[in-house]
């Protein structure tokens, strides 16, 4: 059954999601489990201080741990900027030159001594030089493991499974696999200006995923063949988007989804089927819940995070907003963690 959208301010909403358990099919519904505010910066050091199982969060001005009960093991306020991932965090004030790695309960692990913009993805770690042409990986310490050098501006990094697709400005799109070895570059010639505005390597490297050009936006899918990649799908995009577009794939591999103006397009792989999913503003972030076939969005409309699921197929599942910039958005198993403004929710989709 669908969700109707509600709009209400913050009080309302939550009052609603606490209250009210909704079905969003006959065999499921969403239940609240807890809602946390973020307010003040905590070290926990109670028994539950472990931050074995603990998640990160990053969200508005804030950022952390929690654990999936709610208990909040580590908060702080984001000062310039922050990179965040299960084993660390590096909160940085501006550029300089030495970042400090610390861990999840805040002690110092090791400096970096670049100068740069960290970035922890796939499990990895790198950071950004202050001109965006070097792209350094890091260990968990901060010690430099190798360096990448290009002669434009990187303009998209993904990481999936040890390997690391990077877009460029005037290079094209370079694959790099897990001994930091360049073993493909995807040139494109189709476009006026063939800068590179989005890439995306699959989980299993079976698949790249490419938005370039402008006059006309140009996707293109490609997959390996051996020791290389082909074009197996290539299509004019609408009208075109001049600032990083987010792509990537579903946990399974078989949909892609690309941003669009005020939407998301999922691309079935195999039927090269697409489905336009309305977003009524930027895109933020897109996941897939492998169990149930569904996907989720979270989108930006000036200070609001606007909320929603939809079926593979397009349907509309639910939708809500809350107040707040920069939201927080992950799905482990059954249950959905959400952030925005100063508020940390879990709901869990229960089978009825």
């Amino acid at each position: 059954m669908k969700i109707t959208k509600h709009v209400f301010p913050l009080f309302f909403v939550l009052l609603y999601i606490i209250f009210f358990g909704r079905t969003i099919f006959p065999e499921v519904s969403l239940k609240p489990r807890w809602v946390k505010r973020i307010e003040t910066s905590i070290v926990s050091v109670s028994p539950e201080g472990n931050f074995d199982h603990a998640k990160p969060f990053k969200f508005s001005d804030w950022f952390g741990y929690f654990l999936s009960n709610g208990n909040i093991l580590f908060s702080e306020k984001t000062l310039y900027g922050v990179a965040v991932d299960a084993h660390g965090f590096i909160n940085y004030s501006s550029v300089n030159n030495n970042l400090l790695v610390r861990y999840p309960n805040g002690l110092i692990n090791g400096t970096i001594p670049l100068a740069g913009y960290p970035l922890f993805q796939g499990g990895k770690r790198f950071v950004l030089s202050a001109d965006e042409n070097n792209l350094t990986q890091i260990n968990m310490q901060g010690q430099i493991s190798r360096q990448f050098t290009f002669n434009s501006l990187i303009t998209g990094i993904s990481v999936e499974d040890g390997f690391i697709f990077i877009g460029t400005l005037n290079e094209g799109a370079v694959l790099i696999n897990e001994k930091g070895e360049k073993i493909y570059t995807f040139n494109p010639d189709v476009s006026k200006v063939n800068i590179i505005y989005g890439v995306s390597v699959s989980r299993n490297d079976r698949s790249l995923l490419v938005v370039s050009g402008i006059e006309p936006q140009i996707l293109t899918l490609l997959s390996r063949r051996g020791n290389t990649y082909r074009t197996d799908y290539s299509l004019k995009l609408g009208t075109a988007l001049r600032h990083h577009v987010i792509c990537g794939f579903s946990t399974d591999g078989k949909t892609a989804f690309i941003e669009r103006k005020n939407s998301v397009v999922l691309l079935d792989i195999s039927s090269r089927n697409m489905v336009t999913l309305p977003l009524n503003g930027v895109l933020q972030n897109c996941v897939q819940d492998n169990s149930r076939g569904l996907f989720y969005t979270v989108a930006q409309k000036e200070r609001e995070s606007l909320f929603s699921s939809f079926t593979k197929e397009g349907k509309a599942v639910f939708s809500f907003i809350l107040p707040g910039e920069n939201p927080f958005f992950k799905v482990d198993n059954s249950s959905l963690y959400i952030g925005a403004e100063n508020r940390l929710i879990r709901l869990d989709v229960v089978e009825l």
